[in-house]
């Protein structure tokens, strides 16, 4: 997280150059950082020897701009659960199973946050292991 910083001020203070190839790297710069937050946040901190996915991965809930730019990506616990599902077409699944997943972070800070808490936790207690709460199974007519 710190090399992320890091490298987020560097740029931003980074005195402007007209040499070629210096916008561009820039631009590579911040679109890495955005991926490296997307791309690690669905898994960081979560259970990883359960087959349930709403346990394994995460789904979270950003802007439209960032939703596009991670694939729809966002939607992970559909990518899991519906592999052959397109990318842009992960909202749509996600729509149908709301109700049974557990709660989403709004936003790639409210997922950070969360993250940062799990990662304290188990400084404390390294055998502490992060279990998302679930809903209560829906009744349906099989089950009624």
């Amino acid at each position: 997280m710190t090399f992320i910083r890091d490298m987020m001020s560097d740029t931003c203070i980074a005195p402007q150059t007209s040499a070629p190839g210096h916008g561009e790297s820039r631009g590579l710069l911040y679109a890495g950082s955005v991926q490296y937050l997307c791309n690690a946040t669905p898994y960081v901190g979560l259970l990883d020897t359960v087959s349930d996915f709403r346990l394994s991965t995460r789904t979270i809930i950003l802007n439209p701009l960032l939703r596009f730019l991670y694939l729809h990506m966002n939607y992970h616990i559909e990518h899991h659960m519906y592999a052959a599902v397109p990318c842009y077409r992960l909202g749509t699944p996600h729509k149908l199973i709301r109700h049974d997943l557990p709660p989403r972070p709004r936003g790639l800070l409210a997922a950070w946050s969360q993250i940062v808490q799990i990662r304290r936790r188990r400084k404390e207690d390294p055998a502490y292991q992060f279990r998302a709460a679930l809903p209560a199974p829906a009744m349906t007519e099989r089950t009624a």
